[in-house]
């Protein structure tokens, strides 16, 4: 089977034809975005893996433990930094918070080669990622066969291990080549304005369900929000969704009209939905492999 590289390689937009054709995928992406929102009673540590650099970390987690070497800051740093999502600077604290709320443990002495601090996760983050996950493979099930049926495994201990490595595989590969992409690219960048900032992939979904049940999906055109609401539901403050969304209008999706009112650009659906197809295609690549490998 291709390397996570390589399929990153070849994958295309125009792979989201096939998934849009399906008659799913309306309600899947509509059900994807709003998986995206924060239940009230959601705690903070679940709250905080909304946050792509915090959410990859802890994927990378999974990876290293499962592989040679095992995982040790070091090597997480380096992930972070040919990642594009920084190194020294996030690294250490990061470990330091997975370790404070309990995801991460130091693996004993006698389990260990050498003088290298290692770290695996623990059962409560195997748990909460076990959780998540199941959460999204079943809105994308119905859209790929082989995600049904890992789905089906993720209690399986060396399924559950076999996807979080590849999903690790993938997320570095895709960053990378992103990273690249988007020096030649300003459009490439755009991206970056919801999807690296805390809380911003809430806010941007918040955005394009504000039609509500039954409105078209991804929402565009003016659309209408508290903007105290708005900071309080994706956990930041409303200084900093005021500068999320001026990025966002330089960046060309969408026009401020007014201090709770914007206007989406359709360029903002139409990347959104290759988003979905993108993360449908990574978890069918992810759920093959697992089934593959785990026999």
């Amino acid at each position: 089977m291709e390397t996570a590289a390589q399929w990153v390689a070849r994958i295309s937009p125009q792979l989201r034809t096939g998934i849009a054709a399906h008659p799913g995928h309306e309600a899947a992406l509509r059900r994807y975005f709003e998986s995206w929102l924060i239940p009230a009673e959601e705690s903070a540590t679940s709250r905080s893996l909304r946050h792509l650099t915090h959410f990859m970390s802890a994927v990378w987690v999974f990876s290293l433990d499962a592989g040679p070497g095992g995982m040790t800051f070091s090597r997480l740093s380096e992930l972070l930094d040919r990642a594009g999502l920084g190194a020294g600077p996030r690294a250490r604290p990061m470990l330091l918070y997975l370790r404070f709320i309990g995801y991460i443990e130091p693996v004993p002495q006698a389990d260990r080669d050498g003088r290298v601090k290692r770290w695996r996760p623990t059962a409560r983050m195997a748990a909460a990622f076990r959780q998540r996950l199941k959460d999204e493979l079943a809105v994308t099930a119905a859209l790929d066969e082989a995600v049904a049926a890992v789905l089906a495994r993720f209690d399986d201990e060396a399924v559950f291990g076999r996807f979080m490595l590849a999903l690790g595989e993938i997320g570095l590969a895709m960053l990378t080549s992103y990273e690249a992409r988007m020096a030649d690219d300003p459009e490439e960048a755009a991206t970056n304005i919801f999807s690296k900032r805390v809380g911003g992939m809430v806010v941007m979904a918040e955005l394009l369900l504000s039609g509500g049940p039954g409105a078209p999906f991804p929402a565009s055109g003016p659309v209408r929000f508290s903007l105290a609401g708005l900071a309080r539901r994706s956990g930041i403050s409303r200084m900093n969704v005021r500068r999320m969304l001026a990025a966002a209008e330089k960046a060309g999706l969408l026009t401020r009209l007014g201090e709770s009112e914007v206007d989406l650009d359709p360029g903002l659906g139409e990347r959104v939905t290759d988003l979905f197809a993108f993360t449908v295609h990574s978890y069918g690549y992810c759920a093959r492999r697992a089934l593959d490998e785990a026999g």
